[in-house]
């Protein structure tokens, strides 16, 4: 929806949005890839492919990561029942973890299981889909680390990680500060959940006319 909607103005900010699908591809093909003689030529997906080169058969953005983008955002999927927002600093190696239940994997081993494999790979990845370096091992130049910050709201409820996620990476992509959302509350939270609801039905039903101004 946001990329539907906002698309060309993140791309101009050198950023690019991309679904869970991305992530979980990665995540999904690092044993295959570990096991692999070939790595730089290693088959990383479809959609891998396309969030990092901006490129598919139907669509072509032309923008490549380290290229034309430097920051990526994606939501993440920890477990079964908990979402939180990556947003992927390509040039320091940087991905910080926007959560709004820190209480819930409080400390850093907990993060690392969720984290580790996409850590690993990412800079496999880049090596596999961006120019060529002057370095013999390009990824092994800089490892990816992560930062949490803590100042963000904190959502009590149950059901709420998932919009809550997608409104830190859109308030993050504009350049609203962690304070900024520490300034959400529970009532905003319904009143956003209710504006992504209402805005996710227009988009998928095209000529649907929906009333939604707030």
């Amino acid at each position: 929806m946001l990329v539907r909607r906002h698309g060309r103005n993140y791309l101009s900010r050198r950023c690019r949005f991309v679904d869970y699908f991305s992530i979980a591809g990665i995540i999904s093909k690092f044993a295959e890839f570990e096991k692999a003689s070939d790595k730089l030529g290693f088959n990383w997906g479809g959609l891998v492919s396309f969030s990092f080169t901006g490129k598919t058969p139907r669509r072509n953005d032309k923008k490549v990561l380290l290229v034309d983008v430097d920051r990526v955002y994606a939501p993440m999927m920890w477990g079964k029942d908990h979402w939180v927002g990556l947003v992927i600093n390509l040039t320091c190696r940087q991905v910080e973890i926007l959560d709004c239940n820190i209480p819930l994997n409080e400390s850093d081993n907990e993060v690392n299981k969720h984290m580790a494999y996409l850590l690993r790979a990412l800079p496999h990845v880049l090596a596999a889909f961006s120019p060529p370096s002057d370095s013999s091992h390009p990824e092994e130049d800089q490892a990816f680390s992560w930062v949490r910050p803590d100042n963000i709201y904190f959502n009590e409820r149950s059901g709420d990680c998932g919009p809550c996620a997608v409104k830190f990476l859109e308030m993050h992509a504009v350049g609203y500060s962690y304070e900024d959302m520490g300034q959400i509350d529970d009532k905003k939270v319904d009143i956003f959940r209710q504006k992504y609801a209402m805005d996710t039905y227009e988009e998928f039903n095209g000529n649907a006319k929906v009333q939604n101004d707030g």
